[in-house]
C-alpha cells in the first residue's frame, strides 16, 4: 500500500544519495539524503510503533552522516551519527533483535571513527567501549557454530 510506496521512496532517495556520494557529488548526495530523512521522519511520525520504519530512519541518518563526513563537514556528521545511534538504541531497547543490535554496533563504530577524526578521542573511546560491550553480549547469545540451522531446515520443507 501507501506505506510501502513511501518507504520505497525513502530507500530510493537514500540509494541515489549514496551513488552521488561515491561520485563525489557532495551537494547532490546531501540533498537526496536530506529528502530521504524528511520522508523517513514523516513515516516514523505516522507509524511510531513500526520498528522497521525507525530502522530505516536510523540507516538513512547513518548514510547522511557518512556523506557529510566524506564532504569534510565533520561537525554536522557527528550530529547525524549521534542521532542515528540514538534512534537505533531506542529500537534495540524496545525489541532487542540481534539484527538491530548488529546495526547498532556498526553505527557505534562509524560514530567512534568520526569522533576520533574530530579529535574527540575520549568520547570516541567511550563509544567504542559501548560497542565492544554490545559485541561481547551478542557473542554470549549466539548459538554454537556447530548448531543446526533451524531456518535452513524449515525453509527446505514443503
Amino acid at each position: 500500500g501507501v506505506v510501502r510506496h513511501r518507504r520505497d521512496l525513502v530507500v530510493s532517495l537514500s540509494n541515489v544519495g549514496e551513488a552521488h556520494c561515491r561520485n563525489r557529488a557532495d551537494a547532490a548526495a546531501q540533498q537526496s539524503l536530506v529528502e530521504a530523512i524528511a520522508l523517513a521522519r514523516n513515516l516514523v511520525d505516522d507509524f511510531p510503533s513500526a520498528p522497521g520504519l525507525q530502522d530505516l530512519l536510523a540507516g538513512v541518518l547513518n548514510n547522511y552522516a557518512s556523506a557529510l563526513e566524506t564532504a569534510g563537514q565533520l561537525h554536522q556528521a557527528l550530529s547525524a551519527y549521534a542521532e542515528a545511534v540514538d534512534v537505533q538504541q531506542r529500537i534495540v531497547a524496545a525489541a532487542p533483535a540481534r539484527a538491530d543490535q548488529g546495526r547498532l554496533s556498526t553505527q557505534y563504530l562509524n560514530y567512534s571513527r568520526a569522533l576520533r577524526s574530530a579529535g574527540q578521542n575520549r568520547e570516541a573511546e567511550r563509544i567504542l567501549q559501548i560497542r565492544n560491550n554490545l559485541i561481547a553480549q551478542l557473542q554470549i547469545h549466539r548459538p554454537p557454530a556447530d548448531a543446526p540451522d533451524i531456518q535452513a531446515q524449515t525453509k527446505s520443507k514443503p
